[in-house]
């Protein structure tokens, strides 16, 4: 629980939870292995989950119509993919791959977990709105 914890504690939306709703987003999340040269989400796919890399590095890649595989961006460990993917429409596609360069772990969080934390506990509702709230601000 406690790695899973401060897996967590590093999500910016999460940020200003007390311990006790820590549990709840805990209880809500997995954790996924990626081999080497092995995909974490294909470009097309669904905008469903957010991800932060825990170990490991991913490319970021787009191949483009004529087949040409342009990089957008390394990243790696303490950084987050998809965060908007709690907010945004269902119907949103990725524009790009990430491929892992080398074995990674990553936390994963989906929309439908965390719409069914917001259903269950209306105040962890309210913080996230004020979190977004000073976002916009």
């Amino acid at each position: 629980m406690k790695r899973c914890l401060l897996c967590l504690k590093e999500l910016p939306i999460f940020q200003g939870l007390d311990l006790s709703e820590f549990v709840n987003v805990c209880l809500s999340t997995s954790k996924k292995r990626v081999s080497k040269e092995s995909f974490l989400f294909c470009q097309g796919d669904p905008v469903n989950t957010v991800y932060l890399i825990k170990a490991g590095k991913f490319k970021l890649v787009q191949v483009t119509d004529e087949g040409r595989e342009i990089i957008f961006d390394v990243i790696g460990p303490g950084e987050v993919l998809g965060e908007t993917a709690l907010f945004q429409n269902l119907d949103q596609e990725h524009i790009f791959s990430a491929v892992a360069m080398e074995d990674a772990m990553v936390c994963c969080f989906s929309r439908q977990q965390f719409e069914d934390l917001l259903k269950k506990n209306p105040d962890f509702a309210i913080k996230i709105i004020r979190y977004l709230g000073q976002k916009l601000y």
